[in-house]
């Protein structure tokens, strides 16, 4: 989600915790241009390359981050919500291949071509 959408959703004011998973320099960025002044950015993407920390900014706006990657235990209990159409997480899910093709969806992925967030692996 655009951080112009998230800021007219909350009334200009932005999201109270932002969660980044991808891992790249963009969506850190959109991470912290989402999240509002005395909100929270938990970072769990893997990085593959240094990113510019705003500094200034988190102090002046009193801005926690958080790190680390993503405990699992409560895995079980998010499932059970995905598969009750609590959490739709459908839109993560850029791209579907077939099995046959895995080395290209692993290039896809590691190249971060085509928009890709996800690929789904299809029968």
């Amino acid at each position: 989600m655009q951080p112009k959408r998230v800021r007219k959703l909350t009334n200009g004011y932005g999201a109270d915790v932002v969660v980044e998973c991808a891992g790249n320099p963009e969506s850190f960025k959109i991470a912290f241009d989402s999240v509002r002044k005395g909100g929270s950015v938990s970072l769990m993407g893997m990085w593959g390359k240094p990113v510019e920390v705003p500094l200034n900014e988190m102090v002046m706006n009193n801005i926690t981050i958080f790190t680390g990657l993503v405990h699992c235990d409560r895995l079980h209990e998010t499932v059970q919500l995905i598969e009750a159409g609590r959490i739709n997480t459908n839109f993560l899910i850029t791209h579907r291949m077939k099995l046959d093709d895995i080395l290209e969806a692993y290039r896809i992925f590691e190249h971060k071509e085509d928009n890709v967030l996800k690929i789904a692996i299809k029968p």
